[in-house]
């Protein structure tokens, strides 16, 4: 079975074992992890044929970016910016 660490912290979340503000407050890897792979989510669970393949990473990268915004607007923006290899070239240029 495929899983990664990112994601089963937030299967934990869905059945009560951790606390999602302490999650969201002490890391964002879930989120990165999330964002890395949306572009070929639908592929891998099309392709390992298991369409609720990282659903809970999902659903838990998409809370922590509206909670970002409401908390701290602009953030979710600059983060997947500074994420973008340009991203990073572009704030030093700046």
């Amino acid at each position: 079975m495929l899983r990664l660490a990112p994601d089963q912290a937030c299967v934990f979340l869905d059945h009560g074992l951790l606390h999602r503000e302490l999650l969201f407050e002490t890391t964002n890897e879930f989120h990165i992890v999330c964002h890395r792979i949306r572009l070929f989510i639908s592929s891998i669970r099309a392709y390992l044929k298991n369409p609720r393949l990282f659903e809970a990473l999902e659903t838990y990268a998409n809370a922590y970016e509206v909670r970002g915004e409401r908390r701290t607007p602009g953030y979710v923006a600059a983060m997947l910016q500074a994420m973008r290899p340009s991203g990073v070239a572009n704030q030093k240029a700046g």
